[in-house]
């Protein structure tokens, strides 16, 4: 009997079965692009379960008001949901440990994930970083995309997912395009503070720069060469093009390297993105297609019928690029001194700041004043290195908060406030200020000074907390503070001197203006050094005083090109004779170029001795 045959005999057997066929629902067509989305959705968050349990929650204490003096100004609402309590904290962790696992399978959970993805990043300063705002960013995404109803929406938002990790690699490349990153600078000092921190995964970095001084100019250019290619790669190839396993390469590395410091979601994740970038149907097309089609205008009736315009995806990206192509212009190209719209522009591990030398050489200092007096530090009389003129902060803040401080000084004028709230206390029926003294090197060149000393901050920041949601929200996006209000100095780095007079063995270079340094002096506690004047646009005087009060004093003249070896001093003023500058009408606010340059060597930090007088001075 032939197979026909048999199928007849089946149906007339059973002539119901067609009905019952036809009655079924049919079930809806997984595509490739449903298979390759739910392989990346599983392993996505995955790596977001084991980055909430280990990494969100190292960093931020909430309930010390000085870790609060982190929030955003257009967000410090948020601060009233984050979690103060150590049971709070708890639950909060495992919460969304377990959201991240069930948003494998549950669409809402991922909304949910998102959002309090989003309100982490958004509560606290301290809480950003690079990697933790990409995440949130993705699973944002990810949430719009599972709501779409058709494959077309849908696609159009894997466009932005994969338009999202082209920025990332668009930006990561661009800022890399600076003396500091090609010189090797920056990867020299990134690995060596690896080893010193015992973090370099048993790589030996001080060793391997012994043997091969070029060795990090050849990781520096091998990452600027990989972020460049990825980004070309994934903008302007098809997808599934064999060269985007540079991909595994670049972030294998970075596994391996940086992951006792980084941990492994941030590459983990990168190489999960792999997924977005495959052939998610036969007309998928390259990012740059896809972006040339929707914002082309043609006014044929035939291509319009074709093409459909997905506006939120694009208005998504078109952010995406804005926030990031805002730092140089906000910042007057000067980012990499002030860091203005340095957060959310993609600045990977790009430059490193430090404002402390060694004990008696610290150079972010806080200085308070009663009715126009100086604050006492009330700890002055407890070590030789503390500023006697201080507010001794470093105590009170967390070490995260320490460390953000230096990075994002548009948050001083928050601590400045809080230091204000404790001194005002002090100050009866008196006027307390809080200005500051600081100094920032940027990737071990010279300290520059970056905040007008004499800007009361505490005052500022009453100004911008009185401003309304609207202006708050836009002057973030500038990173500015209120007009009228500017603290950052502008005009940083113009010093043509301040790059190359290390040689000689001259271990610290610090770069002023004659006009700031008249009202805030360069002060050392009980370190013994030598100095030389490198340049200056008026004469410095140096000034030796043995006690608390300074009353023991002995001042001198410093010259150009003469170097003067120095004792250790209870505390060394190094300024500017004010009584010879009586008639200048210089204003440190307003100067916008750097004239002062000093160098320093044999630095010693050790117990003053007792002397008679400065006479030790030796030239």
């Amino acid at each position: 009997m032939t197979s026909a045959n048999t199928s007849t005999e089946k149906r007339e057997q059973d002539p119901g079965s067609d009905e019952r066929k036809e009655d079924l629902t049919p079930k809806p067509k997984v595509t490739t692009m449903d298979t390759i989305m739910k392989r990346w959705r599983i392993v996505f968050f995955v790596v977001m379960a084991y980055n909430w349990h280990f990494h969100y929650f190292l960093m931020a204490q909430y309930e010390n008001p000085w870790e609060q003096a982190m929030g955003y100004y257009h967000s410090d609402w948020m601060l009233k949901l984050a979690p103060m309590t150590d049971k709070a904290k708890f639950g909060y962790k495992w919460g969304g440990f377990f959201l991240a696992l069930l948003s494998i399978h549950f669409d809402s959970c991922i909304v949910i994930f998102a959002l309090i993805s989003i309100q982490v990043v958004l509560t606290s300063v301290t809480n950003f970083v690079n990697h933790d705002y990409l995440f949130a960013l993705l699973s944002v995404l990810l949430a719009v995309y599972y709501k779409c109803k058709t494959q077309e929406q849908k696609m159009a938002w894997v466009h932005a997912l994969r338009g999202q990790i082209v920025v990332v690699y668009a930006f990561a490349s661009l800022w890399k395009f600076n003396k500091d990153w090609i010189n090797g600078e920056i990867a020299k000092q990134i690995f060596l503070s690896f080893q010193e921190d015992g973090v370099n995964r048993g790589v030996p970095w001080k060793e391997l720069y012994a043997m091969w001084p070029g060795i990090f100019v050849f990781v520096a250019a091998s990452g600027l060469l990989l972020d460049t290619l990825l980004f070309f790669t994934l903008m302007f190839l098809p997808p599934g093009n064999k060269m985007q396993r540079a991909c595994l390469i670049f972030h294998g590395f970075i596994a391996f390297t940086m992951s006792q410091r980084i941990g492994y979601s941030f590459p983990a994740a990168m190489i999960s993105t792999s997924f977005l970038f495959r052939q998610m149907h036969a007309q998928d097309m390259s990012h740059a297609q896809w972006l040339q089609g929707q914002l082309s205008f043609s006014t044929s009736v035939k291509s319009s019928k074709k093409r459909r315009r997905y506006i939120l995806p694009l208005l998504w990206l078109l952010v995406q690029w804005a926030l990031p192509l805002r730092m140089p212009f906000v910042s007057d190209f000067n980012f990499k001194y002030t860091r203005e719209g340095y957060r959310w522009s993609w600045t990977m591990m790009l430059h490193g700041s430090n404002s402390a030398v060694r004990a008696g050489m610290t150079f972010l200092t806080m200085r308070p004043t009663c009715n126009q007096q100086p604050f006492p530090n009330p700890h002055a009389n407890r070590g030789p290195h503390m500023d006697i003129h201080s507010f001794p902060y470093e105590m009170l803040l967390p070490v995260r908060v320490s460390q953000v401080v230096q990075l994002f000084p548009r948050q001083l004028p928050k601590i400045a406030d809080k230091i204000y709230d404790v001194v005002q206390q002090m100050c009866r029926a008196g006027n307390t200020t809080v200005t500051i003294s600081y100094f920032s090197s940027v990737n071990g060149g010279a300290y520059h000074r970056l905040i007008d000393p004499t800007a009361d901050l505490a005052s500022i920041h009453r100004v911008h907390s009185t401003l309304s949601y609207a202006e708050k929200l836009w002057l973030s996006l500038k990173d500015k503070p209120p007009k009228g209000h500017e603290f950052i100095l502008r005009g940083i780095g113009t010093s043509s001197l301040a790059g190359d007079i290390m040689n000689g063995g001259w271990q610290l270079v610090m770069v002023d203006r004659i006009s700031c340094l008249a009202v805030d002096p360069i002060r050392i506690h009980s370190v013994a050094l030598d100095i030389e004047v490198v340049e200056t646009s008026f004469p410095l005087t140096l000034t030796a005083c043995e006690d608390l009060e300074l009353n023991k004093c002995i001042k001198t003249t410093l010259t150009v090109l003469n170097p003067v070896s120095i004792p250790p001093h209870r505390t060394l003023f190094i300024g500017v004779d004010k009584e010879r500058m009586s008639n200048n009408n210089l204003s440190c606010s307003n100067s916008v170029k750097e004239d002062v340059v000093i160098r320093l060597r044999n630095l010693n930090s050790a117990m003053p001795e007792s002397r008679p007088g400065y006479e030790k001075v030796r030239k």
